[in-house]
């Protein structure tokens, strides 16, 4: 009786033709695509893909992971998806505080197989962002297995943030070190930021713009799933978006180098009420968001000209926010996905520079 009754609020609210657009949508991605979106393992094409990527410089990745009487099961996916991962030059750093002998006797089997002893320095993640007040208790874990792992193993411990992570994945990814030297303007969107930094040798990062309200990735999210598709929905997003071949011109919403997102979503929303089709919709918020970027890093570029520009973040991951933003920024750098999704590498990067182990 619930499901009727929401489908005639549906019906009411948003037409027919969209309500049955919409269940089509969601029985085919529950119940024929099943993960193909959102994949457990990658085909063995982008795994080779992946595996044959060198970088400029091989950078060695440690993995911090503290463990108090962890099941074996849990512990052994874990190990698993490490151990699973294309890029070959890593290492994993297990701190045991355990009180049960099982912890040990795996611990035991795994140096078998590991060289667990050459590690040169740790770096963690000690908060979000490197400014005063920065503060969320979920580090402190990091920070107190990375702190016992350093005096053990009388090593150095390099302290750095969240921010900073991301930042130095996304330069070491599209130039090497070279952006290491300079200051350059970072724009870092995903979905829980919407940031226009001024890095300087990452070491110091000052905010320059952000969004007033919604982030650009909460915004293409909350379109997919109006749309059925599940969370995070940045992927069918963009693959709808894809097959959209109109001609659309975006409505952004940006003054100075502060933007506001909130209006997108309430757009697309009087869009699809309108009439128009989900490939439509989905182009038209993703282009919305490729304007903003265009618009507030042309004013960053007023006050700091002449700096290279870095995007990084899974939403700009998309190939049409590529296209709209480079007609219109020549010379910007795209970070790849990889160098987006995860900070860990930034972070390893930080502790080698910072310990002297690079870029000396």
């Amino acid at each position: 009786m619930n499901i009727w009754k929401k489908l005639g609020g549906f019906c009411k609210d948003y037409g027919i033709w969209y309500t049955a657009r919409k269940v089509v949508y969601r029985c085919y991605i529950k119940y024929y695509l099943g993960r193909k979106y959102c994949p457990l393992t990658i085909s063995e094409t982008d795994r080779r893909t992946q595996e044959q990527w060198k970088p400029d410089r091989k950078i060695k990745i440690s993995i911090v992971v503290p463990l108090y009487n962890t099941r074996e099961d849990f512990f052994r996916q874990m190990l698993d998806s490490v151990r699973n991962q294309t890029y070959g030059n890593w290492e994993l750093c297990l701190a045991d505080a355990s009180d049960h002998e099982e912890c040990s006797r795996m611990l035991q089997q795994l140096a078998q197989e590991f060289d667990l002893t050459k590690i040169e320095a740790v770096g963690v993640s000690q908060k979000p962002r490197p400014a005063e007040g920065s503060y969320m208790p979920c580090f402190l874990a990091g920070v107190s297995a990375a702190t016992a792992f350093s005096k053990a193993r009388d090593i150095p411990l390099v302290l750095t943030t969240h921010q900073q992570g991301h930042a130095a994945a996304a330069l070491f990814a599209a130039k090497g070190e070279q952006l290491f030297r300079e200051k350059v303007l970072l724009f870092h969107i995903s979905g829980g930021t919407t940031d226009l930094l001024l890095c300087d040798q990452v070491r110091q990062i000052t905010p320059l713009g952000t969004s007033t309200d919604l982030y650009a990735g909460q915004a293409v999210d909350r379109v997919g799933v109006k749309l059925g598709f599940a969370f995070p929905a940045g992927a069918e997003v963009s693959r709808l978006a894809a097959q959209c071949t109109e001609e659309i011109k975006p409505k952004s919403s940006v003054k100075g180098m502060q933007c506001s997102l909130s209006g997108l979503e309430n757009q697309c929303n009087a869009l699809l009420t309108a009439g128009k089709s989900p490939e439509y919709v989905c182009k038209y918020c993703l282009l919305c968001v490729a304007d903003t970027v265009v618009k507030m890093t042309k004013a960053a570029q007023k006050e700091y000209p002449g700096l290279p520009v870095v995007c990084a973040g899974g939403v700009m991951s998309s190939d049409i926010i590529h296209s709209w933003v480079n007609k219109r920024l020549p010379g910007v750098y795209f970070v790849p996905g990889q160098y987006s999704s995860d900070n860990a590498i930034g972070v390893s990067i930080l502790a080698a520079r910072e310990a002297g182990l690079w870029l000396k």
